[in-house]
């Protein structure tokens, strides 16, 4: 997070002395590898987080219709009741519905309809943060959230960066190595 604050302070001191517009730096600082290695954080969490919270609403269903009831489930992990880690699980998931609706909104606020529009990626996240919203706001948030691995794009766009990267570093040192051997 330090790494995120100190780069997000550069940013607008680049801005404000080179005359930069705030929402371009601001679009620069969204699209980092920090930033984006974040978001996808937080997109593999959230999908975990739904998955658990399917499984579990499936065995307190279970328990449930056995008659025993949730009483009758052992603690998770020895610590959780089953009710408070689904609540605490519906609550993380509800907490990253609302830091990507901001995020997207950003991403669209930032670049325009018009440059997103024309992005695959950010048109389906919009759709189906959308439909997330939508989800829960009409009961079926769960099944929404599962939606989150169609948005794994990210994490294939994060790995062709860093492959990238890393080739591109590769060919530096390669030159570099090329030119002293030139040398001698």
């Amino acid at each position: 997070f330090v790494s995120f604050s100190l780069c997000f302070c550069l940013c607008l001191r680049l801005s404000l002395s080179l005359s930069l517009s705030l929402s371009l730096c601001l679009g620069e600082f969204l699209e980092l590898p920090q930033v984006q290695t974040f978001v996808a954080i937080m997109l593999v969490l959230d999908t975990f987080s739904a998955l658990c919270q399917a499984l579990l609403s499936l065995q307190i269903a279970n328990a449930d219709r056995s008659g025993g009831g949730v009483a009758e489930m052992p603690a998770l992990f020895g610590l959780l009741a089953p009710t408070t880690a689904l609540t605490a699980l519906n609550t993380f998931s509800g907490f990253t519905l609302v830091f990507f609706s901001f995020e997207v909104g950003a991403i669209l606020a930032l670049f325009g309809m018009t440059n997103v529009s024309g992005h695959w990626g950010y048109v389906l996240d919009a759709a189906l943060i959308g439909t997330q919203l939508y989800g829960e706001l009409s009961g079926y948030s769960l099944e929404a959230r599962l939606l989150n691995m169609l948005r794994f794009w990210r994490i294939a766009r994060l790995m062709v960066y860093m492959v990238n990267t890393e080739k591109e570093s590769h060919e530096a040192t390669q030159e570099a190595l090329q030119d002293r051997e030139a040398d001698i």
